[in-house]
């Protein structure tokens, strides 16, 4: 049976948003946006959780501690194909996976 994997992007700054609360922190019906995503994937991830963190990702990771996720980080945020880069080691050696952008 194929293992199912999250990847989510949660890394950017949200500068757009006239904020300096990250953008994943928004809050969207009393709960923060990235908390959504997070409820949703744990309803469809059969293996790892991977959020992927960049700007004040230490303020990313004290809202989503009661996840069990694996944090990665994105040092410089070059955009979401290198984000997803970021990740790549955790799945070079497992071919019977499928992953969820």
């Amino acid at each position: 049976m194929m293992k199912i994997s999250s990847i989510i992007l949660a890394a950017g700054k949200g500068s757009r948003m006239g904020s300096d609360l990250p953008k994943v922190l928004h809050p969207l019906n009393n709960k923060p946006l990235l908390h959504h995503v997070l409820d949703t994937a744990e309803t469809v991830t059969e293996s790892t959780i991977y959020v992927i963190i960049g700007h004040q990702g230490s303020r990313v990771k004290e809202s989503t501690s009661e996840y069990d996720v694996t944090y990665v980080l994105q040092h410089e945020q070059l955009g979401t194909g290198h984000a997803i880069c970021q990740a790549a080691p955790y799945f070079k050696d497992n071919q019977d996976e499928d992953i969820i952008i």
